[in-house]
């Protein structure tokens, strides 16, 4: 939906993407906003999806237009339409910085994927934390897999929360999370029934 050439003749693309997954047996699918950053020849330099979930459902999300900010980064202004409960369509705002990210650093090469003996743990970049509203997750695992499931688990250890979606490494996932009860949570990534990283973060 929107090209911008940047200084350098290197191009950003901003559009939606579609992810499909296998749940239960059931084929499901969502689209997502994209962000693509190509070489001047259209050669690939990196893409995410940002996937938002809700409490009640997935939407679509998408981004209309992009305008630069003066920080060098992007101001992207689309919608959102749901299937579910509540309002069908809504607006949809997204604020990256010049790389693309809605998590601080989500590009930043000295984040490592720390090792475990038998397998690496996932990176999981939470921003913000403390959080009021929306928690946005970077995700990066170097191992492919199928499916993802998120959860989201109190201090007692119950699972409040749980999200499904299609196993993609180094994209960003957002979650609605005004409806909990403030205090101190796990944010748990499953991949293929396997966990592999958890991070702690606190509902004001």
């Amino acid at each position: 939906t929107k090209l911008i050439e940047l200084a350098d003749s290197t191009i950003m693309v901003f559009g939606i993407g579609v992810d499909s997954f296998t749940l239960n047996g059931r084929l499901r699918s969502q689209t997502n906003s994209f962000v693509a950053h190509l070489s001047k020849d259209g050669d690939s330099l990196w893409s995410q999806q940002y996937y938002y979930f809700n409490e009640m459902h997935s939407s679509d999300h998408l981004i209309n237009d992009v305008e630069r900010t003066p920080d060098g980064g992007y101001l992207c202004v689309g919608q959102a339409i749901g299937s579910g409960q509540g309002a069908r369509q809504q607006g949809w705002l997204l604020k990256l910085d010049s790389m693309g990210c809605l998590v601080p650093g989500c590009r930043d090469t000295h984040n490592s994927i720390s090792k475990l003996p038998s397998r690496p743990n996932a990176q999981v970049l939470l921003y913000p934390n403390p959080v009021q509203d929306y928690l946005n997750v970077h995700y990066r695992y170097p191992i492919q897999g199928k499916a993802l499931t998120w959860r989201i688990v109190d201090t007692q250890g119950r699972v409040v929360r749980e999200y499904h979606s299609r196993a993609v490494s180094d994209q960003t996932y957002i979650f609605e999370v005004g409806g909990l009860l403030s205090g101190w949570y796990v944010l748990e990534v499953v991949q293929d029934g396997v966990s592999v990283g958890r991070e702690v973060f606190v509902k004001e």
